[in-house]
């Protein structure tokens, strides 16, 4: 199936869609309005992390119009930059995170286990590095580039009902200010 014959759900245009919240983001500053580089459109998401770790946590509120069965949603995608700055391959992790009992994200959700492996308090989801999704050099200044997350390629994620939000984090001391434009999930068409 090729990319075109997917349905876009728009995450983030020139605003953030009313479905989803950055609000449970972590240690960063989030400017939504940014003008000051641009994929496409009148602006962009501009990240920057307070720290070593920051969050930029893209997450469905309990309110939203629509709801993403993880077995129709196939892919994230967005575009990335540095600004006026490069972004090394291994300076930014993304995950996809869900839940099995509810259709949005709520704090704390434990409904996701892994068989055999202990989870409370740990990781369940798996943080993939740019590297590993195709991204395999520096990204320029001043440029942007496609980062899709294909979920079925996630190997070490456990299986969910329910998409319910995604992340960019940073864990470098050198961590970038970050631009993030045009943010979509990719879904399978609905059936005629």
């Amino acid at each position: 199936m090729g990319e075109d014959q997917f349905r876009v759900v728009t995450v983030y245009g020139d605003t953030l869609s009313s479905d989803w919240s950055v609000k449970n983001s972590f240690q960063i500053n989030i400017d939504l309005t940014n003008r000051e580089y641009i994929d496409q459109g009148r602006s962009a998401i501009k990240s920057q992390p307070l720290y070593t770790t920051g969050i930029l946590y893209f997450t469905l509120d309990r309110a939203a119009k629509e709801t993403f069965l993880r077995s129709k949603v196939q892919a994230v995608r967005f575009y990335l930059s540095g600004g006026a700055n490069p972004i090394n391959n291994d300076a930014i992790a993304v995950a996809v995170v869900g839940s099995n009992t509810q259709p949005y994200w709520v704090d704390g959700d434990t409904s996701v286990k892994i068989e055999g492996r202990v989870t409370d308090n740990q990781p369940v989801f798996s943080e993939t590095r740019l590297s590993f999704l195709g991204i395999n050099t520096a990204i320029p200044p001043k440029t942007y580039v496609e980062v899709t997350v294909w979920l079925d390629s996630l190997i070490y994620d456990p299986l969910y009902t329910y998409v319910t939000g995604f992340y960019l984090k940073t864990d470098k001391a050198d961590a970038p200010t970050f631009y993030v434009d045009q943010v979509s999930l990719l879904l399978l068409p609905d059936k005629p």
